[in-house]
């Protein structure tokens, strides 16, 4: 489940703007290419044929904020996974923490020991992942809404 990362080492520049040595998406998802936020993220992955896929997860980081800030923030945001599976979406799988407290739990794990993310099929504790998967789950696109 974590092979994109290893991919990664081995894996050539691809048409798509990803560089050789950068991971490939962890499940069924744009990997920092998104140039439409997370309403584009989801309109790309729901326009695809499912017909042959047995499910197709979508790992999508949000910043809190665009999740629950406000009332009009939380409308927005289920808005966007109601609009997702109304599109014929199959999974969504959001991990909602800023990139400055995964990069402190990077630093100092002990008070961030409750951190969940969503790798690559599978949740897991933020600071019981190795370095390299850290490195990926915060490098994927923070979104927030608007």
């Amino acid at each position: 489940m974590t092979s994109h990362t290893y991919d990664e080492r081995i894996g050539i520049a691809t048409p798509d703007g990803r560089l050789a040595g950068k991971p490939f998406a962890a499940s069924c998802n744009p990997y920092n290419v998104e140039e439409n936020g997370p309403t584009g993220v989801i309109r790309s992955v729901a326009a695809l044929d499912f017909q042959h896929v047995c499910g197709c997860a979508v790992n999508i980081r949000m910043h809190p904020s665009g999740v629950g800030k406000t009332i009009d923030t939380r409308k927005k945001w289920i808005s966007l996974i109601k609009t997702y599976f109304s599109l014929g979406g199959q999974q969504l799988q959001p991990t909602v923490v800023s990139t400055e407290v995964l990069k402190a739990a990077q630093q100092n794990p002990e008070p961030y020991r409750n951190i969940v993310v969503k790798v690559g099929g599978y949740s897991a504790y933020f600071t019981d992942l190795g370095k390299e998967i850290q490195d990926e789950v915060i490098s994927r696109t923070e979104h927030t809404m608007v």
